[in-house]
């Protein structure tokens, strides 16, 4: 082999290797890149899985937030919510009405308690926690246990001899239901509370619970539910009993959980209702007329005062009593008045002075009768 070839042969192996060094850097440069997009897609998958798992947990803690604020808020309802049966506050502008010198020597009732519903104070009293007899005044929690209780107003009883033959005995105010005859749950609802039947009464403890015992344990199961600590009641009609007592703040209480129930309401807050039931003095059905109404329509309304409901009671050991529901000024008020001598009026006139003295809407123009007698003289 002469120069020349060993030349040309040096040349081919020379440009072989070339072409072999050139496709081993290919390959590498291959490799690298397919190295740098793996690892650049695995770096992009692990971006996207950490935004995922970000924005699922902004999503819980979000959520977990939102509980948290939602929870802190039904605990704040709870707590500035006040049980609507709560017994009303003392307020430092409490009145003492027995020692007021423009009302102590004008009132009559001994026990006396003024709460205003719509703020749930006692904003005037006199010995409003001292024990009372309700007498009649009983019929108020009467009427609401056997409204809570009866099946429906068409509902019928029958009484008997034995189960009202002692009220005239006794004296008892009656709406004149006669013995034998059918009589339903509205008619009684209304013979109790208008003319204060104590023969309603004891229909409804027989309608609704079978005797006076049983229907009895219903009413003080209901004092506890309302949170009464001082009112035990011992029959349903009001008749006396030592065993039958409450205070003026417990009776206003009572008034106004009544008040709460539209049939409780619609029944205390009429003044003359018909009943189907028909006796020999009513042929044609008994007219039942309230106590109450009969003696505050006319000339002894309150100017800017709207009594809508009560209950009036007397016996010898009660003396005069009187609850009553009334509105002004855009607020709603109790006044219970127990333990008053002389006459029934004179708890009306204890109403009058204190509704002027405490109605939020009073015009000031007093109560002046017909006959020129001034219950409330008029503001200066």
């Amino acid at each position: 082999m002469n120069f020349r070839e060993t030349s040309e042969r040096e040349e081919r192996i020379k440009k072989k290797r070339e072409v072999l060094e050139r496709k081993r850097k290919q390959k590498i440069t291959r490799f690298i890149m397919i190295i740098l997009a793996a690892i650049l897609l695995i770096v992009v998958l692990i971006l996207a899985i950490k935004g995922l798992v970000d924005k699922d947990s902004d999503k819980v803690s979000k959520k977990a937030k939102k509980s948290v604020e939602v929870q802190t808020t039904e605990v704040a309802e709870e707590e500035t919510t006040e049980d609507p049966n709560a017994a009303p506050k003392d307020v430092e502008s409490y009145v003492d009405i027995a020692t007021d010198p423009e009302l102590a020597a004008k009132i009559f009732g001994k026990h006396i308690a003024v709460i205003d519903v719509t703020d749930n104070t006692l904003i005037a009293g006199k010995s409003p926690d001292e024990r009372i007899y309700p007498a009649s005044m009983t019929k108020v929690m009467t009427l609401i246990v056997a409204v809570e209780h009866i099946q429906s107003l068409d509902q019928t009883v029958v009484l008997e001899q034995e189960d009202i033959g002692h009220l005239y005995a006794e004296d008892a105010s009656c709406a004149g239901f006669k013995v034998g005859e059918p009589i339903t749950a509205k008619d009684l609802l209304y013979g109790l509370a208008l003319p204060s039947g104590a023969d309603a009464a004891i229909g409804l403890a027989k309608m609704c619970a079978g005797s006076q015992e049983a229907f009895v344990q219903m009413m003080n199961d209901k004092c506890t539910e309302l949170g009464l600590t001082n009112t035990h009641f011992a029959n349903p009609t009001g008749l006396h009993d030592e065993n039958l007592y409450t205070t003026a703040r417990e009776m206003a209480m009572i008034m106004r959980y009544a008040m709460r129930n539209e049939t409780c309401k619609e029944v205390l807050s009429t003044y003359q209702y018909t009943a189907a039931a028909k006796n020999d003095y009513y042929p044609d059905g008994i007219v039942l007329v309230s106590t109450l109404f009969s003696r505050i329509y006319g000339d002894r309304e309150i100017p800017g005062v709207t009594i809508v409901a009560g209950k009036t009671g007397y016996t010898q050991e009660a003396m005069h009593c009187l609850v009553t529901y009334a509105t002004s000024g855009g607020k709603e008020y109790v006044i219970c008045d127990a333990g008053a001598e002389g006459t029934y009026w004179n708890t009306i006139w204890d109403n009058m002075r204190l509704y002027a003295r405490f109605g939020a809407g009073y015009t000031g123009e007093g109560v002046v009768l017909s006959s020129g007698e001034v219950i409330v003289p008029p503001a200066k």
